[in-house]
This record gives structure tokens, C-alpha cells and sequence, in this order.
């Protein structure tokens, strides 16, 4: 089914009931209720074909003792309340990740002791137990691991054994696509294998959905998940329709591929960002969705065709850039040699200082330009929280350059000094003022 075939079932609902589609971008139907919103779009829950599954994100149990601060507690017993009062029952719910909050304690971060996180795990499956017998899903995300070489997910595995950390299935004739972003924001070879192939088997004319913890068309940071899924989708037939978490913040957009495939995202709120049991829901009917739905902080019901949001293009660190070579802390060529901040394994966070050198030597062309990118190189309004560098050619004479303006992917030029022209090390000593400090790495060019 094409996509505007998969926009024509929004519409033709809705005419069926008598009711306005939701036609204009981000235009939104407003109700006091889910049976009233599944009326607006002419959804019944209980036809042939049709079904429906609740969204949530992000809800941070934390652990009595911790100081941890969480909404969960209050919001997650409200949205048991409300689900189970409708008479039509949602096929399952999914929660998108970040399920606890002593898992580590931020990015780039690592614990040893996980007793906390295991409270919280069965906190969290305390109030699961109360949606019986609707059977919920989970997501892994990146607090309910130990840190950023927890690959395995030991303890999230222990807590949910038969739940798998990716799957696939098929719902009401979509299929449904569970993935784990890790502690950094990347799939991993066996998982990266597995998603193309499972695309691979999906039918002619199948749609999909994936959840994900992390949104996709990240730039500065967890950009290698964001380039797996779109290598896996670009060329897929059918539609595609991601759910993510993390952010915290109620976001929709559309990514744009360089295809012109569009995919629309939905980054679902936390309950603790306005202490409100938030959720989404979304009607499926044949194959096809129907029709999104917002519950929102105020406890309406908002409609919101995400299809018609927002798009911007769908890119990678460098993409459209006419660089000689990158690199990132994962680069056999990169090499730290101090460090105060979090390392995420391929980016940088919460960094305050780092310094290293390049290895250029097998870089053929002449160069004169160095590129940086990252979230907070410069500071509008504030430069004294702009990032500062200094270069070096022999790692023992160091002069600061100037960064340039911060470009809208994020990246600054800085000019070489002729000294640091086409030398084969580069070394680096970096600050970062700004508390927030996230890195992606360096490029050279002409």
C-alpha cells in the first residue's frame, strides 16, 4: 500500500463518520475522551480487522532511598485506571525504554551495583500486572543497562526473560519492529544483520512500525543507530512509521530520506516532564494505521495526522559536506589522551575537556580546513561558553584558533594555520564551558 493510499484511510474514516480528517499539517481534533477521538476518525475498535495498541515512554521508576525524582508512581496507576476502563480493550502496550533510572546515571556513565535497578524493574512490573490481561511490550533503553559497553542487557534481561531485546511481529497485518539502541544509540552487526533481513521478508504492501527508544535523525549523537534503520528502510515498498522515547518531550515530525521516502515519528512524552500520565494510542484497521492519538498532560485527546508534520531531511553526521576523511572516537585514526566527560563508544557527552591527536598520514590530498561537530561549540548570546581548541603539529606547541559560526548541521569550520597545513599528526587539547557538552568528531578538508 502506497503512502497516499495510507493517508486515504485517514481521510475516508473520518468522511465515514461524519467527521473532518485531520487534512492540514499539524492541524489537531481535540475531545474529552479516546471513544470520542476513535468516533472523530470513524475507528471501531471492535470491527473486523481493527485494533488498537497504547504508547508510552520513559517513566524513570526510581527506587525508595534513591533521590531520584520520578512521576511514575503517580501517572503510571492513572493510565491503568483509564486504559482498563475502556470497554474496548487494547490489543497490548508498549512501553518505549528508560523503564528505571539507576540503570547509570547518564550518558557516557557506568554503575556496578544494579540492586536499585532491580527494585525498579520490579516496580515497574508491579504496575504491568495491573493491565491484565492486556499483555504489554517493553523497549530497552539506555538507563536500563549498567553503561555504555553493556551490551547485553544482563540485568533487563533478567527482569523481562521472555522478552526478547529486538523482535518482530505482526499486528492486525502491519508488521511491528522492536529494536534496542543500547546505551549509546546503535544497533550492533548481529542486530544491524537481522533487521535487514527481517525487512527483507516482510509482504508486498506490508507497512511498518518500529519502536526504538532513541529518535532516529539524530546528527551530533547517536547517529549509527539512525543510519542503520534508514540503510534497512530507504528502499522498503511499503510505509513506515517510527515511535521513540528519550527525549522526554512531545515531539512529531517526518524524516525525509534522500529518496524522497517520507516516514513519520512520533517521540512520545515522559509522564515526569509535565507530571502527567501522557500516552499515545494508535488505530490500526487491514494493514493500514488509522489514526494517532495524543492523550495529552491536560487529560484531552488530541488527533494528530503525523504524516502531515513537519519534514526536514533525513542525514548523517558529514552527509552533503565535501570532506577528505572523518573521525570519531571509534576511529582506528583517533586517539584520546585525556578525558573529562562521558564517552558513548562513537560520540562524546557531558564533556568538559578533551585532548588527542589525528593520525592523517593516509590522507593523499592537501588540506587546509578542520571541521568540528557537536551540540555545544558555540553559545549563542553567552561566548563564554563557546568550546575553545588548541592545535599542535608536534604535540608540544600549542596555539587556540578560532571556531567559526556554528553551521545548521551543526558543524564548525576552523581554519588551519599554514604551520598545521597537510601535517601528519594533529593534536588537539578541547574545552567545553557549557555543562551540556556533546561531541561528534572532526573532518578534514580541501
Amino acid at each position: 500500500m502506497d503512502r497516499r493510499h495510507f493517508i486515504r484511510n485517514i481521510f475516508a474514516a473520518a468522511a465515514a463518520a461524519g467527521a473532518p480528517a485531520v487534512l492540514k499539517a499539524q492541524d489537531e481534533n481535540t475531545v474529552k475522551s479516546l471513544n470520542l477521538a476513535f468516533r472523530k476518525i470513524g475507528f471501531n475498535p471492535k470491527a473486523k480487522g481493527c485494533g488498537y495498541f497504547v504508547i508510552m515512554a520513559d517513566p524513570h521508576y526510581a527506587a525508595p532511598g534513591t533521590n531520584l525524582k520520578s512521576s511514575a508512581m503517580d501517572c503510571m496507576p492513572k493510565v491503568i485506571k483509564e486504559v482498563k476502563s475502556q470497554a474496548d480493550a487494547p490489543s497490548f502496550i508498549i512501553t518505549l525504554g528508560d523503564l528505571v533510572s539507576s540503570g547509570n546515571p547518564c550518558f557516557g556513565a557506568s554503575i556496578k551495583n544494579t540492586d536499585n535497578m532491580m527494585r525498579e524493574f520490579d516496580m515497574f512490573k508491579s504496575h504491568m500486572a495491573e493491565f491484565a490481561p492486556i499483555p504489554y511490550k517493553v523497549v530497552a533503553g539506555n538507563h536500563d543497562c549498567t553503561g555504555p559497553r553493556d551490551t547485553e542487557f544482563k540485568d533487563f534481561k533478567k527482569a523481562f526473560p521472555s522478552q526478547p531485546l529486538y523482535e518482530s511481529f505482526d499486528f492486525n497485518g502491519i508488521h511491528c519492529i522492536i529494536l534496542n539502541g543500547g546505551h549509546c544509540g546503535m544497533l550492533g552487526d548481529e542486530q544491524q544483520k537481522w533487521l535487514l533481513d527481517d525487512i527483507k521478508g516482510v509482504k508486498d504492501g506490508q507497512n511498518i512500525v518500529i519502536f526504538v527508544h532513541q529518535p532516529l535523525g539524530a546528527i551530533r549523537s547517536e547517529w549509527k543507530l539512525s543510519k542503520s534503520v534508514r540503510d534497512a528502510v530507504s528502499n522498503f515498498s511499503g510505509d513506515v512509521f517510527v515511535f521513540a522515547g528519550h527525549n522526554h518531550a512531545h515531539n512529531v515530525k517526518v524524516l525525509k530520506t534522500r529518496g524522497g521516502k517520507r516516514i513519520p515519528q512520533v517521540t512520545v512524552e515522559a509522564f515526569r516532564q509535565n507530571n502527567a500520565p501522557v500516552y499515545w494510542v494508535c488505530c490500526v484497521r487491514n494493514g493500514s494505521i488509522v489514526g494517532t492519538i495524543f492523550r495529552d498532560r491536560n487529560g484531552d485527546f488530541r488527533i494528530i495526522d503525523a504524516t502531515h508534520a513537519k519534514a526536514s531531511d533525513w542525514l548523517l553526521p558529514w552527509e552533503g559536506m565535501d570532506v577528505l576523511a572523518t573521525f570519531d572516537n571509534s576511529s582506528p585514526e583517533f586517539h584520546e589522551t585525556a578525558r573529562k566527560g562521558g564517552d558513548c563508544v562513537y560520540f562524546y557527552f557531558y564533556l568538559k575537556r578533551l585532548e588527542g591527536w589525528l593520525d592523517l598520514s593516509k590522507i593523499d590530498s592537501n588540506y587546509s580546513t578542520l571541521y568540528l561537530m557537536g551540540t555545544t561549540l558555540k553559545r549563542k548570546g553567552d561566548p563564554s561558553k563557546d568550546a575553545k581548541l588548541w592545535l599542535s603539529a608536534d604535540g608540544k606547541n600549542f596555539e587556540e584558533v578560532k571556531i567559526g559560526p556554528q553551521a545548521a548541521n551543526l558543524s564548525c569550520k576552523v581554519e588551519l594555520l599554514p604551520k598545521l597545513r597537510n601535517a601528519k599528526k594533529l593534536f588537539f587539547k578541547m574545552d567545553f564551558p557549557y555543562t551540556d557538552g556533546g561531541f561528534t568528531g572532526f573532518a578534514i578538508a580541501k
